[in-house]
């Protein structure tokens, strides 16, 4: 069964596109990809009412899906043909393997468009599904969940496929037009409390509008992107320091105002974060590309993100109540805290 995480990027967004660092953490929740051969009937006994044909390598497969959004199926039908042929899979294989054509389920606890790197987990887990054996590499596998990310945000920088395959926290190093390189961060204890809101707008549109600041030589701009990078060093430095919180805190109200300033926060994520000030946090930002989503904030421990996360969940919406998160990060590990 194919695998891939969710992201969390802590510091680095939309700077990493121009040659900066970032770094962030795979979450807890998931999205899986199950491929086996086609049943002619489901397990209730019916006979499946919808196949899908899937043309691939000069021949025509049939597929059936579950857990794919009706809205999404074209969509999906082409990150799994991109799939087998960034694995170099041969229509010979897969009549082999799938006599009776595939049935492809997925299962998701990772929520969409949010900033949280639903795509990104997607293309992991079809991946690791169809190219996961013990013979196949870190390398090759972020190569081809990257290719087949491609198809959603046209050049991705690969850091969201990186952060869905790996596990703790990692620095990421942008290498064009190579995969960038990651580095696992060993760190003293901290803790996140993150979250999200409703989106203002998608994630291409948005990196869309910083690239036209960036090629038409704005000034704002460059000062915010440049800042942006120099605050993802440091916060790379910071989490190899004793007791990093208070610094990291002060990192991400630093990197926000940069993320104000390119029109990429909103009110209510705003509210959000101000509100987990009053419950103790150090500081905090959006995560990702903006325009509402993904946000977390940074606490000393994880009984005060805790008590944060309590005190939230009295004051919100149920939408965003199920999208709260506690988090430890300690060492090489990051652990999800209930």
């Amino acid at each position: 069964m194919g695998l891939g995480r969710g992201k969390l990027l802590l510091f680095g967004e939309h700077a990493a596109v121009y040659g900066h660092p970032a770094i962030g953490i795979a979450t807890a929740d998931t999205t899986h990809v199950d491929v086996r051969p086609r049943s002619v009937e489901r397990p209730d006994g019916r006979m499946h009412s919808v196949t899908h044909a899937l043309p691939y390598d000069g021949e025509t497969f049939s597929l059936v899906l579950s857990g794919v959004e009706k809205d999404h199926t074209e969509a999906f039908l082409e990150a799994v043909m991109q799939s087998l042929h960034a694995a170099s899979l041969s229509a010979a294989y897969l009549r082999a393997t799938y006599p009776t054509g595939m049935e492809i389920a997925v299962r998701s606890t990772i929520p969409t468009g949010s900033g949280f790197g639903s795509s990104a987990a997607l293309c992991a887990a079809l991946a690791t599904e169809f190219c996961g054996t013990a013979a196949a590499t870190f390398d090759r596998l972020w190569a081809i969940a990257n290719s087949v990310e491609a198809l959603f945000h046209g050049t991705p920088s690969g850091i969201d496929t990186g952060l869905s395959l790996s596990t703790g926290l990692r620095a990421i190093y942008p290498a064009p037009p190579e995969l960038p390189t990651m580095q696992t961060v060993e760190t003293d204890s901290f803790a996140l409390l993150y979250g999200g809101v409703s989106r203002e707008g998608n994630t291409r549109a948005l990196v869309a509008g910083v690239r036209a600041g960036m090629q038409s030589d704005d000034d704002r701009t460059r000062a915010a992107v440049t800042e942006l990078g120099r605050i993802a060093r440091e916060a790379i430095t910071v989490c190899g320091t004793k007791s990093p919180a208070e610094r990291l805190g002060v990192l991400c109200d630093e990197a926000q105002e940069q993320l104000r300033s390119l029109r990429l926060s909103t009110d209510l994520l705003e509210r959000r974060i101000e509100r987990a000030r009053d419950f103790g946090a150090r500081g905090g930002k959006l995560s990702g590309a903006g325009g509402g989503g993904a946000w977390f904030a940074v606490f000393d421990s994880v009984d005060s993100a805790r008590e944060a996360r309590l005190g939230l969940n009295r004051e919100l919406p149920g939408s965003e109540k199920s999208l709260l998160r506690t988090v430890v990060v300690s060492g090489t590990q990051v652990r999800t805290i209930e």
